[in-house]
C-alpha cells in the first residue's frame, strides 16, 4: 500500500491527509453501495445469465453444473459401443475404424481413439466441424471414404510402376548399381522409393537434382561397355525421373492429406451418434457442462437484445472488468460482448486486463488473440452484428501503456527475461510477434539477484538425463539454503505431472519435505483407499475389498522400518478375509450403516487407528462424503460411485510450510512468487499432439471440415490450419517458458539439456552461446534473503471429546429392524434395482436391453440378471399390467415437471394417448395413503398443462400388488 500512496502523491500532488480523507470516503461509497458490485468468474456469470432462460432451453431449473466430463465422455463411448450389432451406420462405422487401426498395427480396440475423439466435444473450435459431420449422412461418408481410397491407390500404383518400369529398364542392361552416379544415394535409390512408396515422404536429394541438371548418369568408375549401354537408356531415365518428381509435387501432398483424413474419417463420423449419447447422459442425469452453458449463451444473445435479457436477469450491469483476458474464449467473449456494447452505448465502461505473453491455456479454448487484436474484433466471421459491436469498440478505446515497471524480481532476472525473449520472439511467425512487442520491464527493486543456467550435453539422455538434472536441483537446492534461504522459499517448476513426481521423489530420497498442489490427491493414500474398500465391504459384501483391507491395515499396523508385512499374522490357516473384516467391525459396532454417512466414515477411521483431526486427508474424506451425502444422500453406494467417478481426483491445498519445498507445473504457478525458481528442465513442447480440424482441399472434395492428426508427413503437405496450429504451439510454449521465467524474486536456476531440445530450448541455448556462455550463463551473484520471512507457526487439531464411550444418538428409522443392508439380495435393496431398471423402460420389449445396461453400469450388483428378468418380464406380462407397457402411446419416465413453487416432481411412468395422460408410480414400501396423494398431484399438475386426467395406478414391486388411484 505504500507504493499506492506514493503513486498516488506523486501524480495527484494531494497530502497524505487528503489521501486518506479521500480513501475514507471511497470506502463508505462502496459500502453503502455493495449490491451494486458482483464479482465472479466468466463461468459463473454465464450460469446467472442463463438461468432465467432455462425453461426455454430446456434445463434444468436448477443448472446442476458438473466438472466430471470424463466420466461422462468416457460413459457416452460406452454406450456408443453398446449400439454395435444394432444400429448398422454404428456399426459399420466402428468396423472400418477398427479396420483402420489394424492397418496402423494399433490395438484394435476402438474404445481409446474414440476416447480421444470424445475431447472434441468440448472444444470451441470443433464446432463446425461436428455439426458439419452430424449433417452429412453415412451414404455421403461411404462414399467419401470409397473416393478417397481410389485416389491414393492411383496414385500409388502409378508411382510404384514408375519406379519399378526405371529399375527394370535397368536391370535389363545388365547395369549394377555401382555403375550408377551415386550408387544407391542417387536416382537408383530414388526409383527404389518410388517403387515401394506408400507411408513415407518423398523427396528427391541433391544427387537426384545435379542429374538432372548436369546430365551425368554414370559413376566415375563405370565400364566404357557399362557407359554405353546406360547411355541408350539415359532418355527413358530422364523422362521417368522428370516424370516421378512432377507427379510427387503434383500429388503427393494431397495423398498424405487423404491418407491422414481417411485414418480419422470413420471414427470421426461417430462423433455425432457419440455426441446424443453424451447429452443423452447427462440429460438422465440432470447435469450440463459449463462449456454448454457458454455455447447456449452465445447463440441466445446474438437472437435476444440485450436489455431484454437484463429484464430477465433482473439486474443491469454498466461498467465491466474482466481479469486475465487472455484466456478468455472466443464463445466467453461472444457472449459478453453484446452486454459490453450495450453498457458502453448507456455511459458505462468496460476495462479488460490482460497479458498475452501469460496466454497458457489454449487447451481449455483461451484464445489470447482476442487481446491482442482489441479493439477490433477476432474470429466473429460468422456474427452477424460483428461489424456494429466492433464500431462501438473502437469508438470507445482508451489504449493504455503497459505496465512496464516490475515490482517482484531482481534487477539480473528482469534484465535476463529482457534479453531472452527480445531473441526468442523471432521463432515466433510474423502474426504473433506482437505478443512480445514492448515486453521490456524497468526493475522497481534495488536488492541485487541471481540467474544461473547449466547447458545438459546431448549426448546425456535417457534415465542418466533424469539423474543429471535431479543433481542440478539438489545441488541449487543445497545452495539456496546455504545462503539462508528456507526450504519453503524454493520451487521447483516442471512442466507436466510426471516430471514433477519424478523430482518429488528424488527431494524425498535426499531426505527433503515437499508440498505439492498436484501430489496431495485422496486416491491412492492408503488411510483414504482403507476406508473406501471398507465402504465397499459394508455395501456389497465385496470379498477382494476386505483382502485389500487387510493388507492394508497390516501395512498401517506394521513396525517403523519393517521391509514386509503379513496381513494374516502368519497363520497356516485358510482365511476368509470377508468374515474377518465384517467381524472386525461387529465388534466395534460398525456393521450396521444406520447413521449419516460422514458419522460412518469418522466411526471407521476411529476402527483403523485414525484420528482425523490429525491427519488432512482424513479430514479431508469426512467432508468429501458430507458434501456428497448434501446434496445425494445418505447412501453408500452412491458414494462410492462418486468416488469411482470423481472423488478419488480430489487434492488437498497444503497450507504454507517453511520447512517444505514446493513442486508444482508451471500451469499451477501463474500468479505466484518465489524467493527461489529451480526449473530442472526447459523443455515445453509435448509429444502428444491432439487431433485438428481442416477444410475442405482439393484433395478431400465433398467433405467441409476434416479431422487429421498432425504429424511430419502433413506438415510437407502444406496444410494451411497445421501451419497455424504450428505457429499457436511455439506461442505457447514461449508462453510457458516466460511464464516460469518471470515467477522468481531473488534467484533463477535452470537447465536447458541439449538432448531432445524444443525451439524453445534450442533458442535458449544459442541465446547463451551468443552471450558469451558455455555450458553455463551466469548473471548477478549469491547474496543472502532480501528480507527474513517470519516464523512458522503450524497448529495441530486436537481432539475435544474426553468420554471414552461411544455416543447413542436416538434417530428415527426408514427400515425395519431386522433389515440387512449387507444382504446382496435384501427386499428393499431388490425392489430398488428394479425401480431403476423399470425407468429404462417403454415397452416390455425393452427389458432385456435395460436390465443389460444396468449391469454393464455395476447397478445389479449381486443380483443374479436373468432371475431379476424373469420376475418382472413375468409381472409385466400380467394381464392387468399389461396395458400400461403396451404400446401406441408416447412414455415418458421419469420427466421432470415444475410447479409454480419452482419445485421439480418426476412421476416414474407416463402415457399420453392424445389429450389423455395416465400416470403409474413405482414403491417398494407397503401400501400407503401418501402414495395415493402423490400420484393424484402428479395427474392435478398434467391437468394444469392441458391433459385431460386419465388412469391412475401405484405398481408395488415387492407384491407386484396394482393398485388404481382415483383422481
Amino acid at each position: 500500500m505504500n507504493d499506492v500512496a506514493a503513486h498516488l502523491r506523486a501524480t495527484t500532488g494531494a497530502s497524505d491527509e487528503r489521501i486518506k480523507e479521500r480513501a475514507a470516503a471511497v470506502l463508505e461509497h462502496m459500502l453503502h453501495h455493495w449490491g451494486d458490485a458482483a464479482i465472479s468468474t466468466i463461468d459463473s456469470f454465464t450460469r446467472r445469465v442463463v438461468r432465467p432462460f432455462a425453461r426455454e432451453l430446456r434445463l434444468h431449473h436448477d443448472l446442476r453444473m458438473t466438472t466430471e466430463e470424463s466420466w461422462y465422455r468416457d460413459r457416452a463411448v460406452d454406450d456408443l459401443l453398446a449400439k454395435t450389432g444394432t444400429d448398422p451406420d454404428v456399426t459399420e462405422m466402428l468396423t472400418s475404424t477398427i479396420a483402420q487401426l489394424l492397418v496402423d498395427e494399433e490395438a484394435w480396440d476402438p474404445g481409446a481413439p474414440l476416447q480421444r475423439l470424445s475431447l472434441q466435444l468440448g472444444k470451441e473450435d470443433a464446432m463446425p466441424g461436428l455439426a458439419a459431420l452430424r449433417e452429412t449422412d453415412i451414404r455421403t461418408i461411404k462414399g467419401i471414404i470409397a473416393r478417397l481410397h481410389n485416389a491414393n491407390e492411383e496414385f500409388r500404383d502409378r508411382l510404384r510402376e514408375l519406379g519399378a518400369s526405371a529399375l527394370r529398364l535397368i536391370e535389363n542392361e545388365g547395369l549394377n548399381v555401382s555403375d550408377l552416379n551415386r550408387g544407391p544415394s542417387g536416382f537408383h535409390g530414388f526409383f527404389t522409393k518410388l517403387a515401394a512408396f506408400d507411408t513415407d515422404w518423398n523427396t528427391p536429394n541433391s544427387y537426384v537434382l545435379k542429374v538432372l541438371d548436369k546430365d551425368d548418369w554414370g559413376s566415375g568408375s563405370i565400364a566404357p561397355d557399362a557407359a554405353s549401354r546406360l547411355a541408350r537408356i539415359t532418355p527413358a531415365l530422364r523422362e521417368s525421373l522428370s516424370r516421378g518428381m512432377a507427379m510427387l509435387e503434383e500429388g503427393q501432398a494431397a495423398y498424405f492429406t487423404r491418407r491422414a483424413v481417411l485414418r480419422q474419417l470413420p471414427a470421426a463420423f461417430t462423433l455425432g451418434e457419440l455426441g446424443r449419447c453424451l447429452e443423452q447422459r447427462k440429460q438422465d442425469d440432470g447435469v450440463a457442462f459449463f462449456s454448454d452453458l457458454t455455447r447456449l449463451v452465445s447463440e441466445l444473445v446474438k437472437d435476444e437484445p440485450a436489455h431484454y435479457i437484463h429484464e430477465r436477469l433482473g439486474e443491469r450491469y454498466q461498467h465491466y472488468l474482466i481479469d486475465e483476458f487472455q484466456d478468455t474464449s472466443l464463445l466467453q467473449w461472444s457472449t459478453l460482448l453484446p452486454l459490453i456494447t450495450n453498457a458502453l452505448a448507456s455511459g458505462g465502461s468496460a476495462l479488460l486486463v490482460g497479458d498475452a505473453k501469460q496466454a497458457i491455456y489454449r487447451w481449455r479454448n483461451g484464445e489470447a488473440r482476442l487481446f491482442q487484436s482489441l479493439p477490433n474484433l477476432f474470429g466473429m466471421a460468422s456474427d452477424p452484428q460483428r461489424s456494429e459491436h466492433e464500431k462501438a469498440l473502437i469508438r470507445h478505446h482508451a489504449p493504455i501503456a503497459p505496465l512496464a515497471d516490475n515490482h517482484r524480481s531482481a534487477p539480473e532476472i528482469i534484465a535476463f527475461n529482457n534479453a531472452l525473449f527480445s531473441a526468442l520472439k523471432a521463432n515466433l511467425s510474423p502474426s504473433l510477434k506482437s505478443v512480445y512487442d514492448h515486453h521490456e520491464q524497468r526493475p522497481f527493486k534495488k536488492e541485487p539477484g541471481l540467474v544461473h543456467l547449466e547447458c545438459l550435453d546431448a549426448s546425456i539422455t535417457g534415465d542418466t538425463a533424469k539423474d543429471r538434472k535431479a543433481e542440478f536441483m539438489l545441488r541449487c537446492i543445497w545452495e539456496s539454503i546455504s545462503d539462508g534461504f528456507a526450504p519453503g522459499d524454493i520451487a521447483v517448476l516442471v512442466r507436466s505431472n510426471i516430471r514433477g513426481q519424478e523430482m518429488a521423489q528424488a527431494l524425498v530420497t535426499a531426505g527433503y519435505r515437499i508440498t505439492s498442489p498436484d501430489g496431495l490427491h485422496l486416491g491412492g493414500d492408503v488411510v483414504t483407499e482403507t476406508i473406501i474398500d471398507l465402504l465397499r465391504v459394508l455395501d456389497k459384501a465385496d470379498a477382494a475389498a476386505a483382502s485389500r483391507v487387510m493388507q492394508r491395515m497390516a501395512q498401517l499396523q506394521a513396525p517403523n522400518g519393517a521391509l514386509t508385512v503379513d496381513p494374516f499374522g502368519g497363520s497356516e490357516a485358510v482365511i476368509d478375509p470377508l468374515s474377518e473384516v465384517r467381524g472386525m467391525l461387529r465388534t466395534d459396532g460398525t456393521e450396521s450403516v444406520r447413521t449419516t454417512l460422514s458419522a460412518l466414515v469418522a466411526d471407521l477411521l476411529r476402527i483403523i487407528g485414525i484420528d482425523p483431526g490429525l491427519d488432512a486427508r482424513a479430514l479431508a474424506l469426512i467432508d468429501e462424503a458430507h458434501a456428497f451425502s448434501k446434496d445425494h444422500g445418505q447412501t453408500v453406494s452412491g458414494f462410492l460411485q462418486h468416488w469411482e467417478r470423481k472423488g478419488s481426483d480430489r487434492s488437498l491445498s497444503p497450507p504454507p510450510d517453511r520447512d517444505a519445498i514446493q513442486v508444482m507445473t508451471i500451469h499451477k504457478s501463474k500468479g505466484l512468487e518465489f524467493p527461489v525458481v529451480i526449473m530442472p528442465s526447459t523443455r515445453m513442447a509435448v509429444s502428444q499432439r491432439d487431433l485438428l480440424w481442416t477444410t475442405s482441399t482439393e484433395a478431400i472434395t465433398g467433405l467441409p471440415y476434416a479431422l487429421v492428426k498432425p504429424d511430419a508427413k502433413l506438415a510437407n503437405a502444406g496444410i494451411p490450419e497445421l501451419t497455424e496450429e504450428e505457429d499457436l504451439t511455439m506461442m505457447d510454449n514461449l508462453d510457458l517458458l516466460y511464464v516460469a521465467f518471470t515467477r522468481p524474486v531473488q534467484r533463477l536456476y535452470a537447465m536447458p539439456s541439449a538432448s531432445r531440445a524444443d525451439k524453445v530450448t534450442t533458442g535458449l541455448l544459442q541465446w547463451m552461446e551468443s552471450n558469451g556462455g558455455g555450458p553455463t550463463w551466469t548473471s548477478g551473484s549469491r547474496t543472502q534473503p532480501w528480507r527474513e520471512a517470519p516464523p512458522s507457526r503450524t497448529e495441530m487439531l486436537k481432539p475435544v471429546a474426553t468420554s471414552t464411550e461411544r455416543c447413542q444418538p436416538r434417530m428415527k428409522r426408514d427400515a425395519p429392524a431386522k433389515w440387512d443392508p449387507h444382504h446382496p439380495v435384501a427386499a428393499r435393496e431388490l425392489g430398488d434395482i428394479a425401480h431403476q431398471v423399470l425407468g429404462k423402460v417403454i415397452g416390455l420389449d425393452d427389458l432385456r436391453s435395460a436390465i443389460d445396461r444396468a449391469k454393464d453400469e455395476g447397478i445389479l450388483g449381486n443380483v443374479d440378471p436373468e432371475a431379476l428378468f424373469d420376475g418382472l418380464h413375468a409381472l409385466l406380462s400380467r394381464s392387468d399390467v399389461a396395458p400400461w407397457f403396451s404400446a401406441g402411446s408416447e412414455v415418458r419416465t421419469e420427466a421432470a415437471i415444475i410447479d409454480d413453487d419452482g419445485r421439480t416432481l418426476r412421476p416414474d411412468r407416463v402415457m399420453l394417448d392424445g389429450a389423455q395422460a395416465r400416470v403409474l408410480d413405482y414403491k417398494t414400501g407397503a401400501p400407503s395413503d401418501t402414495h395415493h396423494d402423490q400420484v393424484r398431484g402428479y395427474m392435478h399438475l398434467l391437468g394444469r398443462l392441458g391433459f385431460s386426467q386419465g388412469q391412475g395406478a401405484l405398481l408395488y414391486l415387492g407384491s407386484g400388488e396394482l393398485i388404481p388411484v382415483t383422481s
